[in-house]
């Protein structure tokens, strides 16, 4: 908790989160094999790889869990600000509190993992997890991620956020390799204007 909210993950993609589950997860290559520490810097070609997760219920009984991976670093020069970027969603997820490896061959995936990429000279970008646990309709396969809206879609899906997990990523060496290995496009560069 203490790293999502001084980082503001809490309240830049969600306004608050009361935690029933553990949140863990690691990327399978590279030298983050083992868990990370919540908001450490991760180069894009360790996150090129999608990341393993782990989900420990502090509650007794089976239930459905949503995973989302956004980052709310996006620049959106047409309005001078920021926008939010989905980067996974994967959702019925069953897990209980005796289990905590994500099955996801078991779940379904509505957007597959697509590796950060910061725009260079953005600083370090946030890639905040968060995990929900479904209360509501089963989210539809069809979820377009270029409207995709975080609060929106806990609203009107009736999730409620149990958990969240946090690592950042900048622009790097191998950025522009993991672009092109991806078929991301090319990548823009931000400067500071001088007056």
């Amino acid at each position: 908790m203490q790293r999502l909210e001084t980082m503001h993950v809490i309240p830049d993609t969600l306004p608050t989160l009361d935690p029933v589950v553990d949140v863990r997860l690691r990327f399978p290559h590279g030298p983050h094999v083992r868990w990370l520490t919540p908001g450490s810097i991760v180069s894009t070609a360790v996150s090129a790889h999608e990341p393993e997760f782990a989900i420990r219920s502090f509650d007794a009984g089976k239930r459905s869990y949503t995973i989302a991976i956004v980052d709310p670093d996006v620049p959106d020069v047409d309005s001078n600000s920021y926008t939010t970027a989905l980067h996974y969603l994967l959702t019925d997820v069953v897990l209980d509190c005796t289990e905590e490896a994500v099955d996801k061959a078991a779940a379904r995936v509505l957007v597959p993992y697509v590796p950060p990429v910061p725009e260079k000279n953005t600083g370090n970008h946030r890639l905040a997890v968060w995990v929900f646990e479904q209360r509501g309709p089963a989210l539809p396969a069809d979820l377009d991620p270029a409207e995709f809206d975080l609060r929106s879609l806990v609203k009107t899906f009736r999730l409620r956020p149990v958990g969240a997990h946090l690592w950042r990523n900048k622009y790097d060496s191998k950025t522009d390799e993991v672009r092109a290995a991806h078929n991301l496009g090319p990548g823009r560069v931000f400067s500071r204007l001088r007056y």
